[in-house]
This record gives C-alpha cells, structure tokens and sequence, in this order.
C-alpha cells in the first residue's frame, strides 16, 4: 500500500471516530443560521458557508439533517460543546461549510433553519 493510500484511509478511519466520546460531550442542539455566505456557484453545485453565533469558541458541528421537495431545501445544523473544555466567554461564530448540488438546473430555494418555526432563505439559481 502507498503511503498515500495509507493516509487516506486512516483520514476515512478518523473521520468515522468519536473523538469525544458520550462522557466527554453535551448532547448536540441546533446551530441557528444567524446569516449565510454564498461562496460560488458553478454549474449544479453552490458552495455556501452558514453561521451560527455560539456563546464561546468551544462549539463544534456536530450534524446535519436535509430534505428536499421539488426546488425547495431545507438543511438543520447541529453543534456541540466540549463539557470541561476551558473557553472565554464571547460570542463566537460557527461557520458551517455546505457543498449544494442538485441534480438539474434551475433555481432552488435554500432554507437553513433558525428555529423550529423559522428559516433563513435565499433563492439560487444554477
């Protein structure tokens, strides 16, 4: 095996880790899209960066959950605080990196949810 292949899969191995580990952790709770970035757009993928506004910068993305109907989707973020990590107290940006693709073109209504009655919407085309 190449030392390429190598450390490619052991990136797919610690990528698949619970670095945390269930006592080292809070639950996750929803990451707020406080505001969005449309980084490009080119042919059927939008590169979007979506920011949560934390209480500390000991916040991390944790998951994400997706939907689509017809040209509408909808994606929820979550985040996760380290329990004993040591972190000042001011408010910090999570920004969440998001890859968009969709299988045809046209324009696509992005909803990143707030809340559980409120999104942040834009309208992309491609």
């Amino acid at each position: 095996m190449t030392r390429t292949a190598a450390a490619a899969l052991l990136l797919l191995v610690a990528a698949g880790c619970d670095f945390f580990g269930p006592d080292e952790t809070l639950n996750d709770q929803l990451a707020p899209a406080d505001r969005i970035r449309i980084d490009s757009v080119t042919n059927l993928t939008a590169a979007v960066t979506v920011f949560s506004v934390c209480p500390d910068p000991c916040w991390l993305y944790s998951r994400s959950v997706s939907s689509q109907e017809d040209k509408a989707i909808t994606m929820t973020f979550y985040k996760v605080r380290k329990e004993n990590a040591s972190c000042p107290d001011v408010l910090t940006d999570l920004a969440i990196p998001v890859k968009v693709t969709v299988q045809s073109a046209g324009s696509y209504t992005l909803r990143f949810t707030r809340s559980a009655t409120a999104t942040l919407d834009t309208t992309i085309t491609f």
